[in-house]
C-alpha cells in the first residue's frame, strides 16, 4: 500500500521546507505535546510538518528516571525518529529539551538529526532546569554544554532564561531565541469569552507534588477551615511523583479537609469548565520557567495568586494583574485568598488586569510570529 503521507510530502517538497517536530501526542494530552500542536497547528500553511509522536502506555509516573521502561520507550522513539529522519530529509529538526531523563534523550535525538543534515532547534522547557543543572556531575554538564552548543537554535521561554543560557551554559547570545508558549486554541477560544464566576471558590491545576506547593494549598485549607471561613479549593492533576496521592489524600482525611476536592487530571471539556466555574487560582509554585496554566487563567481572566517564579515578573504585576507571593511564605497565601474570597471587585480587577496581559503581550499571533522567525533565520543562513 502507498505511503500518502509521504506522497503528500514529496508533491509540496519544492515549496514548503520541511520540519520534524516533537513532541507530539496522539491523545492530545500532556503540556508540551499541546504546546507543539499549537505551533504545528498555526504554521502548517507555511511549512510541511512531519510530526513525531511519543506516546506511552505505561511509566508516566516514572518520566525522570534511569529504568527499563523509559530505556524501552527510548529506543522505540528513537526508532521512529531516525526513521522520519531517513524518510523526510527535513530541513529543520525542532525537539523539546527538559530535566533529568529527557535531556540526554533530546541531545541525543538532536545530535543525530545533525549528523543527518538537518538544521537544529533544542526548545528548552521544564520549570526547575536551572536548579536540575547544578545537580549534574562534571561529566554529564560537559556533555550537555557541548551539545547545546552545537545546536543551531536554543528556544527559551522568556528573556530571563536566555541570560541565563548565556551565563551559566555559555551559549553565544545569537544561538538564543525567545518564543513563548501558546495555550491550546480551543481552550483559548473559549476561555477569552468566559464571563467572572461569581463564586469565590479556589482551583489549582497541574501536577499534584511539593514542587507545585500543593502541600502548601493543604496547609492553607487547614488555617482556612480553623478560621471559619468556608470555601471550595480545587485540586485536578496527575501525581508528580509515585505516592503523592495517597499523602494528599491521607493528609484530607487526617484533618477532615472537607473543604478540598481531589480528582483526576483533567483535558478538553471538562478542563475548559473547570477554569469557567472557579474563579481564584491559587498557584504557590517553588520553581517554574514560565507556567502554562498561568496564562490559560490568564486568559481565562481568573484572579491570580501566584508565586513570583520563572518569567512571571517579566509580565505580570503584583496587584495589577496578579498577587505574587513568596513559595512557602504560608502566612502570606492565607491573607492573599483571604481578601481575595472577601473583595469581589478586586477579584474581577485582577482578572481584568491578567486577561489584559495576555491579549497584549501574549496573544497568539505574536507567539507564533516569534517562532516563524526562529525558522526563517535557520533557513536562511548562510552555511
Amino acid at each position: 500500500m502507498p505511503n500518502y503521507n509521504f506522497i503528500k510530502w514529496k508533491l509540496t517538497k519544492k515549496r514548503k521546507s520541511t520540519i520534524l517536530i516533537g513532541s507530539l501526542s496522539k491523545n492530545n494530552r500532556g503540556a508540551i505535546p499541546n504546546i507543539t500542536k499549537a505551533f504545528v497547528h498555526d504554521l502548517k500553511m507555511k511549512y510541511e510538518f512531519v510530526p513525531h509522536f511519543a506516546d506511552r502506555k505505561f511509566g508516566s509516573a516514572s518520566l525522570a528516571e534511569f529504568n527499563p521502561v523509559n530505556v524501552y520507550y527510548f529506543l522505540k522513539h528513537l526508532f521512529f525518529w531516525i526513521g522520519r529522519l531517513a524518510l523526510y530529509n527535513p530541513n529543520i529538526a525542532h525537539y523539546p529539551i527538559t530535566s533529568y531523563w529527557n535531556l540526554v534523550k533530546a541531545l541525543v535525538f538532536l545530535k543525530i538529526a545533525k549528523m543527518l543534515h538537518a538544521k537544529t532547534v533544542g526548545h528548552l522547557h521544564g520549570g526547575a532546569f536551572d536548579d536540575f543543572w547544578k545537580t549534574l556531575s562534571k561529566m554529564r554538564r560537559r556533555f550537555a554544554t557541548r551539545e547545546l552548543n552545537q545546536l543551531d537554535v536554543l528556544i527559551v521561554l522568556s528573556d530571563g532564561w536566555k541570560s541565563w543560557v548565556c551565563e551559566i551554559i555559555g551559549l553565544e547570545d545569537e544561538k538564543v531565541m525567545v518564543v513563548n508558549n501558546p495555550i491550546e486554541i480551543e481552550f483559548e477560544k473559549r476561555a477569552l469569552s468566559f464571563k467572572p464566576a461569581e463564586n469565590p471558590s479556589i482551583f489549582f491545576i497541574g501536577s499534584l507534588g511539593k514542587r507545585k506547593g500543593v502541600y502548601d494549598i493543604l496547609t492553607v485549607a487547614s488555617l482556612l477551615k480553623e478560621r471559619r471561613i468556608y470555601t471550595v479549593i480545587s485540586l485536578a492533576g496527575p501525581e508528580a511523583k509515585r505516592g503523592n496521592l495517597r499523602e494528599i489524600g491521607g493528609i484530607v482525611a487526617r484533618e477532615q479537609l472537607d473543604n478540598v476536592k481531589v480528582s483526576k487530571p483533567l483535558y478538553g471539556r471538562e478542563k475548559i469548565e473547570y477554569f469557567e466555574r472557579n474563579s481564584i487560582f491559587l498557584f504557590p509554585s517553588y520553581n517554574e520557567n514560565f507556567p502554562l496554566v498561568i496564562l490559560e487563567a490568564a486568559a481565562a481572566a481568573k484572579a491570580i495568586i501566584t508565586s513570583r517564579v520563572g518569567a512571571l515578573p517579566e509580565f505580570f504585576e503584583h496587584n495589577e494583574s496578579v498577587i505574587f507571593v513568596e513559595p512557602g511564605n504560608i502566612d502570606q497565601i492565607v491573607n492573599a485568598v483571604i481578601e481575595l474570597i472577601s473583595d469581589r471587585n478586586k477579584r474581577l480587577r485582577l482578572g481584568a488586569g491578567a486577561r489584559k496581559v495576555f491579549i497584549n503581550k501574549l496573544s497568539r499571533d505574536k507567539i507564533i510570529n516569534s517562532l516563524d522567525k526562529v525558522y526563517q533565520s535557520i533557513l536562511n543562513r548562510k552555511v
